[in-house]
C-alpha cells in the first residue's frame, strides 16, 4: 500500500511540475514585446491594425510590434514559434482557409488557437460610373441581353473575391460574363475598372469606398447578410432573391499550445482594444466592421469557414487535391 501511495504521489508531483510553467507563464504574462503579424502587403488595412496595436499596448502595458508576414511568414512564425503568447497572427481568410484548400495543405485551423474574431471585410459589387446600368437589376438585365460581353474584375487571389464570387456569378446567378482575375491585388483591379478595362468590379469596402464617395463607382449590391451602415441605400443579394451572402474577415490566432490562461488575457485585451472608441472610429473611417467573437466561437467560426471553402473548392474543381500532378 505504501508503495502504491508513493507511486501516486510521484505521478501527482510530476504533473504539478509539468503544469507549473504554464501557470507561472500566465501569471507573469505579458512581460515583453508582443509581435502581431499581418498577412498583407501595405494596404488600407494597416491603419486599423496599427490602432489596434497601440490600444493593445496601452491595455497590456508592453510594446506591441507591427510586422508584415507575407508569403506564409506570418503563419509559420506562429506555428514554429514558442507557444507563449508573444507571437500573434492577425489572420485573414486567404491564408487561413483558402490557401490550405486551394494551394497546399500547409496547415488547418486546428493548428492554431483563436484569440477571437476581430473584423469583417464587406464585399461589394460596383460598376464603372459610365456603365449603361445604374442598379443591380439593370446589370443583370444587361448581362443577359449581351452574353459574353460584360467583364467583371476579381481581385486578391486567393480570396473570397475569387472563389466565392466566381461561384455566385457562374453557379447561382448563371451569367455569361467575362471574369477577369487580377491576382496583383486591389489596386490593379480598381484601376482597370476606373479606366474602363473592365465594366464592373467586386472588391472589399476598404479598397473602393473612397472611389464610391468620389462618384467614380456606382455600388450595385452588397454580399453582406444585411445592409451595411456605410451603404444603407445599397441592397443585399438576398434582397434581390439570391440565397447567398459572403464576407471576408480577420481573426487573431496564436500557437495551438499556448496556455488558455494567456489566450484569455489576450482575448480580453483584444476585445477592449477593438471596442475602444478610437478603434471603432478607425474602423468606420477605413470601412471595416468590428465583429468580435470569443475564442471558443472564433475557433468554431474558423472550422466552419474552412469546411465551407473545402466543399466549395472541390465542387468547382479548384481544390489542391484535384490539381494535375
Amino acid at each position: 500500500m505504501k508503495k502504491y501511495f508513493s507511486i501516486v504521489s510521484t505521478i501527482v508531483f510530476v504533473c504539478m511540475l509539468v503544469c507549473l510553467p504554464n501557470v507561472y507563464a500566465a501569471e507573469k504574462y505579458p512581460q515583453q514585446t508582443i509581435t502581431v503579424y499581418h498577412p498583407f502587403e501595405p494596404t488600407p488595412y494597416d491603419v486599423l491594425s496599427e490602432v489596434y496595436n497601440e490600444e493593445l499596448s496601452k491595455i497590456l502595458n508592453v510594446p506591441v510590434k507591427f510586422e508584415y508576414g507575407m508569403r506564409g511568414k506570418a503563419a509559420q512564425a506562429v506555428l514554429k514559434g514558442q507557444p507563449d503568447g508573444y507571437t500573434v497572427f492577425f489572420a485573414a481568410m486567404g491564408p487561413m482557409v483558402l490557401m490550405p484548400n486551394m494551394i497546399r495543405p500547409a496547415y488547418r485551423p486546428e493548428d492554431f488557437k483563436a484569440i477571437g474574431r476581430a473584423t469583417l471585410l464587406p464585399i461589394i459589387f460596383v460598376a464603372e460610373k459610365n456603365a449603361p446600368y445604374k442598379t443591380f437589376d439593370e446589370f443583370i438585365a444587361y448581362a443577359k441581353k449581351n452574353p459574353g460581353k460584360t467583364s467583371i474584375g476579381l481581385t486578391n487571389f486567393l480570396s473570397s473575391l475569387h472563389i466565392g464570387m466566381t461561384h455566385f456569378i457562374k453557379d447561382i446567378a448563371k451569367l455569361d460574363v467575362k471574369l477577369v482575375e487580377q491576382p496583383d491585388g486591389p489596386i490593379r483591379g480598381t484601376i482597370d475598372c476606373l479606366i474602363g478595362e473592365t465594366d464592373a468590379l467586386i472588391s472589399h469596402t476598404p479598397d473602393i469606398m473612397r472611389y464610391i464617395k468620389r462618384g467614380d463607382f456606382i455600388p450595385l449590391a452588397t454580399f453582406a447578410e444585411e445592409r451595411l451602415e456605410m451603404l444603407p441605400y445599397v441592397p443585399t443579394l438576398k434582397e434581390k432573391g439570391y440565397d447567398f451572402s459572403q464576407t471576408s474577415w480577420r481573426v487573431l490566432v496564436v500557437n495551438k499550445d499556448t496556455p488558455q490562461e494567456i489566450v484569455d488575457i489576450l482575448a480580453r485585451a483584444s476585445k477592449a482594444a477593438l471596442e475602444n472608441p478610437r478603434t471603432l472610429q478607425s474602423a468606420k473611417e477605413n470601412y471595416e466592421v468590428i465583429s468580435w467573437l470569443s475564442p471558443e466561437d472564433a475557433d468554431k467560426f474558423l472550422q466552419d469557414e474552412f469546411k465551407f471553402y473545402e466543399d466549395l473548392s472541390k465542387s468547382m474543381g479548384l481544390h489542391y487535391s484535384q490539381k494535375k500532378k
